[in-house]
């Protein structure tokens, strides 16, 4: 089975929760460096973690990693936006806000 690194990260933790979150989403990744990134960590030069996928699965692997990549990016700019109507909280990707169910279409843009 060919595999593709889609993910790697100097943390293996990080690495895990990709993992997971691909394993949720019904494909099958694996790690590499998993035990080897943690037992040199305290050494002077950092083995990334690696995440891989059978080569059918890099596109889908690759868009749920988009998505993860751009709600970590909400988080550093100060979390999701704000529905106009009741005030809670939601990110791109929604139709309607989860507690009013109003139209997020008119929201403004983050």
């Amino acid at each position: 089975m060919d595999l593709i690194e889609v993910f790697q990260h100097e943390h293996t933790a990080v690495s895990q929760l990709v993992k997971s979150v691909l394993e949720d989403h019904g494909l099958h990744p694996i790690l590499q460096g998993e035990h080897l990134a943690s037992s040199v960590g305290i050494a002077s030069f950092i083995v990334p973690c690696r995440v891989l996928v059978p080569k059918l699965e890099v596109p889908e692997a690759q868009a749920v990693i988009a998505v993860m990549e751009e709600s970590a990016n909400l988080d550093e700019k100060g979390g999701p936006e704000k529905c106009s109507s009741c005030s809670a909280d939601w990110e791109p990707g929604f139709q309607e806000c989860w507690r009013c169910q109003a139209p997020l279409a008119d929201q403004p843009a983050p």
